[in-house]
């Protein structure tokens, strides 16, 4: 099955090659848990874009973001899951070119966002405000 995926942050979408996330939780000597789950970070490789407004928005340690990562079936385009965060801060930017390959230039950004939604499964940090 082929799939693709699209990062839609303020109307604007985005094409994700690479998309990871995940959640840890840590445990003592036995194995069994002894903190509150962690995790929250999204870390995207985009096919790179004309405008600017990722770096705007990395460069901006205050500005928050919502946005949505679509992931899809290409033979029927229906949804297989969407994961949505909120009040995401781009807390890295990487752009890299290779002269070869499909995508030749590409954004790698890491989202640390409030609360991150898979689903319906709600993932949500205790941020001081």
């Amino acid at each position: 099955m082929s799939f693709k995926a699209e990062l839609i942050i303020g109307g604007k979408t985005a094409n994700v090659l690479e998309c990871n996330y995940g959640f840890s939780q840590g445990t003592d000597a036995i194995g069994k848990p002894s903190t509150m789950p962690r995790g929250g970070t999204i870390s995207l490789v985009l096919e790179s874009a004309r405008d600017t407004d990722l770096v705007q928005w990395m460069i901006s340690p205050e500005e928050k973001r919502d946005g949505t990562i679509v992931f899809k079936r290409r033979d029927h385009d229906s949804s297989l899951r969407t994961v949505e965060f909120t009040e995401g801060i781009c807390v890295q930017f990487h752009e890299s070119y290779h002269h070869s390959g499909a995508s030749p230039m590409i954004t790698h950004i890491v989202i640390s966002a409030r609360e991150l939604k898979i689903g319906n499964v709600a993932f949500k940090r205790k941020w001081e405000d």
